[in-house]
């Protein structure tokens, strides 16, 4: 009976107390992930910039030192140009501003000092030059360093009135003129000179002669009698 109590004690522990394990077993195998290529976004086509002066704009009032920036980037460009002139200008008059022959896209011109011009109506003009051609493009513009800013354009205002819809009043802005009006309103050519009446206190050529003789004449007496005077005294 003893024998038996002590065995069912020996048994109740093996199964209570924890049974040792391996080195192997007890290490737990690392699971590999694979992960799953990101998905790449396709890039995103540019948007070519537009060809010619991009700032000032036809309009603009500019003042004191000027940014010209544009786009130059042409195909079969050769070089370029850029230079500036008066809104009335019959006589092909350009003052150059920069030149080069690299190829440029949304970059700085050139800079353009206003301040010792008066104020006035400009064009700037860009040119590009191509192997089977120029390609050219002009800007108004509008300098104002010593006289006032003209007034912003006007913009659209709403008008309430007692009916449940508004009335919009459209303010009339300014009207720029085109370039070919720009042109054709050239100053015209100074007229022609007119000749002037002949001076009447210009002596002729015989006039002259006969104040010659007279004056020659008038010596002649003179010398004779200051001739007459010395025999006289001698004689006495």
């Amino acid at each position: 009976m003893r024998r038996i109590f002590i065995a069912g004690l020996f048994l109740l522990g093996c199964l209570i107390l924890p049974q040792p394990v391996s080195a192997q077993d007890a290490t737990a195998t690392p699971e590999f992930f694979t992960l799953a290529p990101a998905e790449t976004e396709p890039p995103l086509s540019a948007t070519p910039s537009p060809l010619g002066i991009s700032s000032p704009q036809i309009g603009d009032v500019v003042q004191g030192v000027v940014t010209i920036t544009g786009t130059t980037d042409f195909p079969s460009q050769t070089g370029w140009d850029i230079s500036f002139g008066f809104i009335n200008n019959p006589t092909s008059t350009w003052f150059p501003l920069s030149q080069s022959v690299e190829s440029l896209s949304v970059a700085t011109l050139a800079t353009w000092d206003t301040t010792s011009l008066s104020d006035g109506d400009f064009v700037i003009r860009l040119r590009v030059f191509l192997t089977d051609g120029i390609q050219e493009y002009l800007v108004v513009v509008h300098v104002r360093n010593y006289s006032p800013l003209e007034s912003p354009t006007p913009t659209i205002t709403l008008t309430p009135i007692f009916s449940a819809t508004p009335a919009m009043t459209v303010t009339p802005t300014e009207t720029l003129p085109s370039i070919a009006d720009i042109f054709a309103s050239a100053t015209p050519p100074p007229p022609s000179l007119t000749a002037l009446p002949p001076n009447p206190a210009i002596l002729g050529v015989n006039e002259i002669l006969f104040n010659l003789g007279r004056g020659a004449l008038f010596i002649f007496l003179l010398f004779g009698l200051f001739g007459a005077l010395l025999r006289l005294r001698r004689r006495s």
